[in-house]
């Protein structure tokens, strides 16, 4: 249940950094998931239980997000940043992304397309 509402920006900026608790809510029963070069996640409850899986491998490893840009078009929402994935202070990872969101008028997420790679 969507108990405050957040705009298409914090939605997509809270996905992108890994925030999945509070863009999950947002989440349209048919949402799409593709990332470049994997199989779609299709449907919410794909998509959400992905974004499960993802947090608690986060809470096992340190992470340094850092967007870089935030761009809107229509519908659209564009965040390209990095992050860094640290285990015992040594940095282990480090992955460029940019992800476009989808949204319907209502402020539902209908799809994500993430693209990610080395820096």
């Amino acid at each position: 249940m969507i108990h405050r509402s957040l705009s298409p920006e914090r939605i997509a900026k809270a996905f992108s950094g890994g925030n999945f608790d509070q863009a999950c809510p947002y989440l349209a029963e048919e949402a799409v998931w593709e990332v470049f070069g994997a199989q779609p996640l299709v449907g919410r409850a794909a998509v959400e239980a992905t974004c499960r899986a993802a947090a608690v491998e986060y809470t096992s490893i340190g992470t340094n997000l850092c967007v870089d840009q935030v761009d809107e078009a229509g519908q659209m929402i564009l965040v390209t940043g990095t992050v860094e994935f640290f285990r015992d202070g040594r940095c282990v990872r480090s992955v460029a992304a940019c992800d476009v969101f989808t949204f319907c008028p209502a402020g539902k997420l209908l799809a994500i397309c993430s693209y990610c790679g080395e820096p």
